[in-house]
């Protein structure tokens, strides 16, 4: 994982835990779950891909 992907990634993780007020570890559960259903990506290079359904 580059530092990119890891910078974005961890700005993921703080929105999540901030707007639904939850802990870390259940944000970084909520981001694992949108990315295993395809619903999030983030590139290498910190490039954020959201699927709108």
């Amino acid at each position: 994982m580059t530092s990119n992907e890891l910078h974005s990634r961890e700005i993921l993780i703080e929105f999540l835990m901030f707007e639904l007020k939850i802990s870390r570890k259940e944000s970084q559960s909520q981001l694992a779950e949108l990315e295993k259903f395809g619903l999030i990506e983030i590139k290498p290079n910190g490039q954020l891909y959201f699927k709108m359904v």
